[in-house]
């Protein structure tokens, strides 16, 4: 029997199918990408103010007063020492995240491409800022040395833990500190322990303790094999679910979440910072006097101290703009703001560095 001729003519060349229209299904996403964890949050941590102008702002601590004295009447009184102490918050530039977009382009476009700009670029400042923040928080903790004026305590400084690594990679260094294991989960709340410990020194209300630890820190505390973080016997079982890998609160720190280290797209530093704006660039990696933080704390104390402090002149704006003369439309979004290390005190961290001092 002879071949049908049957013509593929759709085809060209090699190619039979070339003829043939991509038809779009309307479906048009992104990958996930990291939640903001400190920005915008409102936490007790984190002062936040809105000026109307000015080139740095102050705050002010006052250090402790001397102790009082016995007195002898007719004796004369003379005035006791006392200090008071400052600290400045600055500005950063304008952070802006835009696209230009040719006209010719929009015309023969068959989706809308505007309002995904614009939704991407304000995560996009957001997790930026996010970044920024939790860096300042690190800075913050390893401010371990007490300040003093005039010969009188003004602060004693953030608490920082540090446990060996014993590897200059972040996550080597993390993953030998703390493995995957029982012993794992007691070696994090041993140093959980003893950050509490500091704050408890530090006057410190334990209500107000507040923690975001990483993704690793929350696999291995499910390996804990005490029965005190899983047992209603020692918590409330609404408060940690082993099985739902639910874990708010350990050694008196409410967890608050678990951010993704900078190397993987989230906020906790884990790199060497060298192309950030000076206050921001830090070194994060394991080694002498310098840790990859694994948990970050912020607190609020009686008189409403907060570690890190924000100046926010213009929030997050949005831009779109024709352009005639280059025939393109400018989708920008931009915001004015900066932050600083406050008061050290209310910060905690946990870092693991490569010989653990």
């Amino acid at each position: 029997m002879a071949a049908g001729n049957a013509i593929k003519f759709l085809g060209t060349g090699s190619d039979d199918e070339a003829l043939a229209l991509k038809t779009y299904l309307g479906h048009f996403s992104a990958a996930p990408r990291s939640s903001t964890f400190l920005w915008d949050k409102g936490l007790p941590g984190i002062e936040r103010a809105m000026p109307g102008s000015g080139k740095s702002f102050q705050f002010l601590m006052e250090a402790d007063v001397p102790e009082p004295e016995d007195f002898e009447p007719g004796d004369e009184v003379v005035g006791q020492q006392y200090a008071v102490d400052e600290g400045t918050i600055t500005a950063d530039k304008y952070l802006v995240a835009a696209k230009l977009i040719p006209q010719d382009q929009m015309h023969l476009s068959h989706f809308q491409i505007l309002p995904r700009l614009a939704k991407a670029h304000k995560s996009k400042l957001e997790r930026r800022y996010d970044r920024r923040l939790a860096i300042t928080a690190a800075l913050a903790a390893r401010a371990t040395t007490a300040v003093t004026k005039n010969g009188l305590s003004v602060h004693s400084g953030g608490n920082r833990v540090i446990r060996a690594g014993s590897s200059a990679t972040s996550d080597t260094a993390v993953a030998a500190a703390y493995a995957a294991s029982a012993t794992g989960a007691a070696n994090f709340r041993a140093d959980l322990r003893t950050l509490g410990l500091a704050m408890d020194i530090d006057n410190i209300p334990v209500e107000n303790r507040y923690a975001w630890a990483t993704p690793w820190i929350r696999n291995v505390l499910l390996y804990d094999n005490t029965a005190q973080m899983f047992s209603e016997d020692y918590v409330d079982p609404e408060t940690n679910r082993q099985q739902s890998r639910k874990i708010t609160l350990v050694e008196g720190f409410k967890i608050l979440g678990w951010p993704n280290a900078t190397a993987n797209g989230g906020p906790m530093p884990n790199e060497n910072f060298t192309a950030e704006l000076s206050k921001y660039n830090a070194n994060f990696l394991p080694g002498t006097s310098v840790g990859t933080p694994v948990l970050l704390s912020l607190t609020g104390d009686m008189e409403g101290s907060a570690a890190v402090g924000v100046i926010e002149f213009e929030g997050i704006r949005h831009v779109v703009k024709y352009i005639q003369e280059r025939l393109s439309w400018l989708v920008m979004s931009y915001m004015y703001c900066g932050c600083g290390v406050m008061n050290p005190y209310c910060a905690g961290s946990i870092e693991v560095s490569n010989t653990g001092t």
